[in-house]
Formats: structure tokens, sequence, C-alpha cells
């Protein structure tokens, strides 16, 4: 288990989603935790040589159902968003949809929240949701909103091999 902040609100979802596509991770990804029954939402930071790095929410068909999904992207095409889909291999059925933006672009962050709270209403549910961002490393910075949980017995190890790596490094 890695880092996990509750109870963070729509406007610190944004420097969470800030902080994902900085790079900083070396796991380069988040996971957003939605409302009670859970919506699970990963976030991907893609590096490119070429163009411009991005950030990726992937909604699953297991997570929000394949017709919520359908018409969540039919919302995305009318609003001119930039988004992958990804079928099932057997029957071509939509299996995922990855609403991503340039982090080049400084309002990315509101953009995605925003894409968020149209899921939200074309399933019906009441925005904001309880939001949770799991990180699966312990490397998120303390500085991030949210109230922290962390393993106690995971910190224990990392404060060992910090000072023994002081120790050795000189």
């Amino acid at each position: 288990m890695g880092s996990v902040f509750r109870n963070v609100s729509p406007e610190e979802l944004q420097a969470h989603l800030r902080y994902v596509a900085s790079g900083a991770l070396p796991s380069k990804h988040a996971t957003l935790l939605l409302g009670n029954p859970v919506i699970e939402v990963p976030v991907l930071h893609e590096s490119f040589v070429r163009i411009s790095d991005r950030l990726i929410l992937a909604l699953r068909s297991g997570s929000i159902g394949r017709s919520a999904l359908d018409e969540f992207i039919e919302a995305l095409r009318s609003t001119g968003q930039q988004f992958k889909v990804r079928r099932s291999a057997k029957l071509k059925l939509v299996s995922q949809c990855l609403p991503y933006w340039s982090v080049s672009d400084t309002t990315f962050p509101a953009q995605a929240v925003s894409v968020l709270r149209n899921l939200y209403d074309i399933l019906g549910r009441t925005w904001p949701p309880s939001i949770t961002v799991s990180y699966p490393t312990f490397d998120a910075a303390d500085e991030l909103p949210g109230t922290r949980d962390r393993d106690l017995a995971g910190e224990a190890g990392r404060a060992i091999g910090r000072a023994v790596g002081r120790i050795l490094g000189g």
C-alpha cells in the first residue's frame, strides 16, 4: 500500500492532477476513488519525445457500466474533448475511454475535474463525491492536500533506509 489522501475536495484534486502530470512520480500514475459505490479512475502521465506530455484519465466499463461509458463518449464528442477508445478483443465492445490533456496547457486540471463532473451527471449522482487519491508508492509529496494515511511500518523502514544512506553516503 502506498500513500492515500482522503477527503479531497474537487479544488484539491486539481493539485493532485498537477502533481501526477509533473512527472515527479517514478510510477507515473495514481488512482482516484470517487463516491460510494466507488468508481475507480486511474490517472496516468505519459511522456513522449516529439509531442508534449499527457495526463490521461482511464475510465473503464467495468467501473461505470458499458451503457454509461457509451453515453459519456458521446458527451465527450459533443464538447470536443480529445480522447481515445479501447475495445475488447473478441466482441469489439468499448472497454475503456481515455480522455487526455496536454500538460503544457495550464487549464488541464480544471478541465479534468469538469469531465469527472460530467460523468457524475450522466450517472445521475450528486457532485462532489467523496474523493480519495491513492499513490502506489510512498513518494507522494507531503504538501499535497487531503487527509494522508500512511503505513507506519513502511515509514519506519524508509526512515532506517534514509539513515543508512546518510551514513554510507557521507
